[in-house]
């Protein structure tokens, strides 16, 4: 019996996908830089957000929503490697920390590593950015948002300030320049094939 191309389980786009993890602390610009960067990208383009997850996936959990980031990061992944496989650049938004109202905060670098060994296993091309930004600057911007207590944005600051990321890190400060000048040079860093430039 012939097998339906609508069920294949043979990848039928390019071989060759990427994988973008924009990463930082809390209020570093990371949605922006995102929402100013992918519309400039050629598809096929895969955006996966943890706060997405947390907000439009996981409707109702109960309890502490941000204790559901173990199995927002599960789900993810579960969606990272298909995408992987048939060739699209995915783009993943997280800060990669988890402040808890008792406890240790903590940053999940082996979910980072595993998105990382997911594109290497795969032989598609990976870059990890780091955006960045004063911690007047993350103030200010938790001031006029309102959004995520300030004591949870400056410990994921510090996690950030304090992790060793992979060498190949692209930093990237969000201080000084707009939120346009920092797509485009996380954009020029991407895979030709994703890059119109």
């Amino acid at each position: 019996m012939a097998e339906d191309p609508a069920y294949s389980t043979t990848p039928t786009g390019s071989p060759h996908g990427a994988l973008l993890i924009v990463t930082g602390a809390s209020h570093t610009g990371k949605t922006s830089v995102i929402q100013a960067l992918v519309p400039h990208l050629h598809p096929p383009v895969a955006l996966l957000g943890v706060d997405n997850t947390l907000e439009h996936t996981l409707v109702i959990p109960e309890g502490d929503r941000w204790a559901e980031i173990p199995l927002a990061y599960r789900l993810i992944q579960g969606q990272l490697n298909p995408l992987l496989d048939e060739g699209w650049l995915v783009v993943v938004e997280s800060t990669f920390t988890y402040v808890p109202e008792e406890g240790q905060p903590s940053f999940h670098s082996d979910v980072l590593k595993q998105m990382i060994l997911a594109a290497e296993q795969r032989g598609a091309a990976s870059l990890v950015c780091q955006l960045q930004a004063s911690v007047e600057a993350t103030e200010q911007r938790q001031r006029d948002t309102g959004r995520i207590d300030p004591e949870v944005v400056a410990a994921t600051e510090r996690l950030h300030r304090s992790v060793e990321m992979p060498r190949s890190t692209l930093k990237l400060s969000t201080d000084e320049k707009s939120v346009d000048a920092t797509a485009t040079a996380l954009r020029e860093s991407l895979p030709p094939r994703f890059n119109p430039l």
